[in-house]
């Protein structure tokens, strides 16, 4: 989609929307004549290419590489929750998601993402209270389970 010259306010903020259903690889803009660019922003959803998914296969959209987002989580006092979808291993235990040592009461850490979240067991071996690898779940919505 090309879109001809638009007349913009200097010093201002000058926002555009862009309503149509199609997928978008790049975005150029050219300040003509002579014009400088203080600041840009560009909002929207990371939408994988289709063929790219074809080929692919079965994968975890939710991983940050991916352009996944964790929303929000119960417990952010220790880290935060996007240390749950960081691409590969942990290399040290404040890479992981720490929470703090299950009480009798509490019984799921809810994990909100954007798509299916992966078992953190695939990704970290650090932040898994007191030894709850065994029976650890999480998926949208809910988290680490009783023992």
């Amino acid at each position: 989609m090309r879109h001809g010259p638009t007349p913009v306010s200097g010093h201002a903020a000058n926002g555009f929307a862009v309503s149509v259903e199609q997928r978008f690889t790049h975005l150029r803009v050219n300040p003509h004549p002579d014009g400088g660019i203080a600041g840009l922003r560009v909002y929207g959803e990371v939408v994988p290419d289709p063929q790219w998914l074809a080929t692919l296969g079965t994968f975890d959209v939710v991983t940050l590489e991916n352009g996944g987002q964790a929303e929000d989580a119960s417990n952010l006092f220790y880290s935060p929750a996007t240390n749950t979808i960081q691409p590969g291993r942990s290399r040290k235990m404040d890479d992981g998601w720490e929470t703090p040592p299950p009480r009798p009461e509490q019984r799921l850490d809810p994990l909100p993402a954007c798509g299916p979240v992966p078992d953190p067991r695939d990704r970290d071996r650090h932040g898994v209270p007191e030894g709850q690898q065994r029976g650890l779940g999480v998926g949208v919505g809910e988290g680490r389970r009783g023992r």
